[in-house]
Order: structure tokens, then sequence, then C-alpha cells
């Protein structure tokens, strides 16, 4: 059986790399290389407490099913490839700075021990215990005992190597211009540099799916978001700076074990452009600089920007697309690396035995026909 992936982030390379285990043939498409999308800007948090909100539950339900498959995926792609890929079990600290932070994490509290989620209530002693470097303006914080995170770059980066040692054709620089429909359903792809027939097409093209999903007459509800993102030196500093990731409702601080410490991210909805602005990352430094206040000595020595593809309602698009043959997977904006372990084993299994799972309800593009 022939499967053609459009889209070479950690959706599509990892749905190529397992395929590839199932005994499918599998070519992979990337208009640039695999995995510099918005995959690679990613800071890697697998943050569902900190990162979803009431209305999500569904997305959290995913999210927490992820959590627990990440280790399981780890452990294959570092064995599959000989790379390691960051995987820190260290969680995430989401500090209060004001009356009104305080109440918002009060109420997050209440939200997510509803779901029984793995969080606690720190104190401002019991964080600045865990995380000494922060400020003294600290008044609370959430601890998400479970909210890890990952090198999301070494992740993309093993999984294409994967994908390639699994025998996968990734064909990079190639943008697919069409989707081709012969008898009622998806019989091939139109490229840049030829024609592919395929027994079944994963879309998984980020916020460009969208463009591939027009000419067969369905408008796919994907806006791209741009975020600027920054990393420092934390070398600079005699002693370690943090040991969790430490975020705001507007910044997060992911320190790496290279002494890089990640700072995010802008978020620009409507923007498909990488530029980089002085003001965007300004921000961002000063925003980090407010909770931990050490890092002014440390210099910005990187910085990037991204496009995710958001959904109106902040949740990945999985499953049939209206059309057979061919398979939705996008919108996963802010979560995608979080999302990804979960996702993918949906959509390998859906795709080998064209039975939908119901969990493919919450996260269908038919759910937006119901809105």
């Amino acid at each position: 059986m022939r499967l053609i992936i459009i889209g070479g982030g950690i959706i599509g390379l990892a749905t190529g790399w397992r395929m590839r285990q199932a005994g499918w043939e599998v070519t992979l498409f990337d208009k640039r290389r695999a995995g510099e999308g918005a995959s690679w800007a990613a800071a890697g948090m697998l943050a569902v407490c900190a990162e979803l909100e009431p209305g999500q539950e569904a997305g959290f339900a995913l999210g927490r099913d992820s959590q627990l498959r990440w280790p399981g995926f780890v452990r294959d792609l570092e064995i599959a490839t000989g790379q390691t890929v960051g995987y820190r079990e260290t969680g995430t600290l989401e500090v209060a700075v004001s009356d009104k932070d305080v109440a918002r994490l009060r109420d997050s509290y209440t939200f997510f021990k509803q779901l029984d989620a793995p969080m606690q209530w720190f104190t401002k002693d019991a964080a600045c215990d865990l995380e000494p470097a922060l400020s003294h303006h600290i008044q609370a914080a959430l601890f998400a005992v479970e909210d890890y995170h990952v090198d999301a770059r070494a992740v993309v980066t093993a999984l294409r190597e994967a994908f390639l040692r699994s025998g996968g054709k990734l064909i990079e620089d190639c943008a697919v211009k069409a989707l081709r429909v012969e008898d009622h359903q998806i019989s091939d792809v139109e490229t840049a540099q030829g024609v592919y027939e395929a027994d079944h097409v994963l879309l998984a093209a980020g916020w460009e799916a969208r463009d591939l999903m027009l000419p067969l007459g369905i408008d796919l509800p994907i806006t791209p978001v741009k975020g600027q993102m920054a990393a420092l030196d934390g070398s600079v500093l005699r002693d370690t700076v943090l040991t969790h990731v430490v975020r705001t409702d507007h910044t997060y601080i992911v320190p790496r074990e290279d002494g890089r410490i990640v700072l995010g991210a802008s978020s620009e909805p409507g923007a498909s452009d990488r530029t980089i602005t002085e003001e965007a990352i300004a921000e961002l430094v000063q925003g980090a600089i407010e909770i931990v206040p050490v890092l002014r000595d440390c210099p910005v020595i990187d910085r990037w920007a991204g496009v995710r593809p958001a959904s109106p309602d902040g949740m990945p698009i999985l499953g049939p697309s209206g059309w057979a043959h061919l398979t939705l997977a996008t919108g996963h904006h802010r979560n995608g690396i979080l999302w990804a372990p979960a996702s993918i084993d949906l959509l390998c299994d859906y795709i080998q035995s064209g039975v939908e799972s119901p969990l493919f309800q919450a996260f269908s593009l038919a759910r937006f026909d119901r809105l």
C-alpha cells in the first residue's frame, strides 16, 4: 500500500516512520526541508495544564493520553537513531505576579483539579524554594507536576533520520500543487516534480493545508499564527538558573541541558511571514527578566519565528476529510509537540483500518458544521 504524506513536521515524519514499520510504502513531501517548519520553531513544552483552558476538555484528554505515550515514543526514537532528544521530566511552574494573576491561577487550579490533573498549589515561599532565581514579586504559583518538555528540534531531527532509515522516501524542497481526484476519491498528488499515485494521502501541511483543500470544495478553517522566540546564553552565569519550565500567562522560559534558555512566544494571528522584529524579541526578554531577574545578564544568542496552524476552537483537526483516501492532520496550534504521540497513533490506526476512533469525533472537521 502506498501512502503519501504532505508536510514534514513532527506529525508527518512520525506517522511516516510508523507506517513504514507497518509495511507501507511511504513518500513524504515538504516544500522546504522536513522538520524546519512550525515543529522546528516550537519550545517543546508538553504542557497539558499550562496551555489548555475550559472548553478544551477533549484537548486535555488527548494531551494527558499523549503525555503518557511520550516516554515510550522517546525510547523508540532514541533506539532507532542513537540520538537523544532532550526529554526532561521536570514539571512546569506557572507563576502569579499580581492579584489578577492569582485569581486566574485559582480558577485554573479549580478547573484542572476537577479533571484530576496532576497539579499543586504553591505559595510564594514554596515556588521560590523550587526555583530560587524567581523574582521576589512572585505571589503564588501552580506546579504542573507532569507538564514536561523536550527539545523539539532534536525530536524532528531524529524523526527525519528514523524515517529515512526505515526506508521512507523523502522529497524535500518540492511543493505539492494539487490533490487529484478520480471516481470521487483522491487518486494521486501533483507536485513540482511530477504526479505521484497513492492509495492514501495524509495532509499534514500545517496552515498551508487550506490551499490544497479549497479546490476540493472544502474551506478548511485553519489560519496562520506567527510566533517569535529567542534563546539566551545561560552558560554565562555561575550557577544553573532554572531546573523547571517557568511561565506566566504571556511568557514562558524553557531551560535546556546545553545552557540555552528558550523564551517564547509572541502571538500574531493572521501573519505567515517569518520576519524577526526587535520589538517582539525585546518584549520576550523583558517578560522573562520580570520573573527571573538574573536573566538580564544573559545575552540573546538566537532568535527565530514559526507559523502555527490554528483552528477556531484551538484544537486539532484529525481524521476524515470528506474525501475518500484523504486524511487530515492539522490545527495543532501551540500544542503540536504535546499532542503528537497520541495523534500519530490515532492516524496510523485509521489509515490502516479505515475505522474511525470515537476520539475523532471531538477533532473531526465535521465539528465545525455544528458550531
